[in-house]
Order: C-alpha cells, then sequence, then structure tokens
C-alpha cells in the first residue's frame, strides 16, 4: 500500500464483488460501469450496449445527452477519479504484439490462378 492507494483481494472467501453488471471485478470494469451509471444519471436511459434494464435512448437522446455525456466523462478526470475503482490485488497484465501476414497466403495463388481468380490483393 501507499499513501490512498489500496488493492482488493478477489481472491478471498470474504470477497463480495461489489459491482452490479459484470460478474467478475477488474479495474477496468469498474470504471466501465462508474461511467455508465454517470451517464445514465445524466441522461435517463443507457445506450443499447450498455449493461442492466434501465430504458434504451432513442436515437435523438443518444446523440444530444449520451454520446457528450459519455465523451465528457472520457476526459474529466476528476468525475473519473470519483469512480471507487481500486486495483485487483493479484492481476493479469499482458505484453501487446502486431503481426501481420498477405491474406489470402501467398502459397494459395497457384490454387487462385488455377480457378481463374486473379487480382486478389
Amino acid at each position: 500500500m501507499n499513501g490512498e492507494q489500496f488493492c482488493v483481494d478477489t481472491k478471498s472467501p470474504e470477497y463480495k464483488n461489489p459491482l452490479q453488471y459484470y460478474d467478475v471485478y477488474s479495474k477496468t470494469a469498474c470504471r466501465m460501469e462508474c461511467k455508465q451509471n454517470h451517464v445514465i444519471t445524466i441522461c435517463g436511459c443507457r445506450s443499447p450496449n450498455d449493461k442492466g434494464n434501465y430504458t434504451i435512448c432513442s436515437l435523438a437522446k443518444w446523440m444530444e445527452c449520451y454520446k457528450v455525456e459519455s465523451e465528457r466523462f472520457d476526459q474529466n478526470g476528476t468525475v473519473q477519479g470519483m469512480c471507487p475503482c481500486p486495483t485487483e490485488c493479484e492481476y493479469n497484465e499482458y505484453q501487446a504484439r502486431l503481426s501481420t501476414g498477405y491474406f489470402p497466403a501467398k502459397n494459395y495463388d497457384f490454387i487462385f490462378n488455377e480457378l481463374g481468380i486473379t487480382n486478389i490483393r
């Protein structure tokens, strides 16, 4: 522990997940739920992609309120800081990697040529 930071032991037998819409606690899931609840409080409706039973925003309401407030939340560190979302004491972190390849693979050129399929790339 360091200053006001702490972690939540999700492996503890006494642990109870505080999230309403996510079965497994993670800091990311907590922030997504906090954002959803914040925007629903302001707009009175949810996005079709959000979890829960709130009324889904009409397209007009989504454009003029939900989208605007969602973006405002993403840009406002003060509001995000009001989300009580500690990091899990034990979590996995993965390195991102990118690989590329031809599609279709070059070894299929012969087959496509035999079938009369050319200029596929």
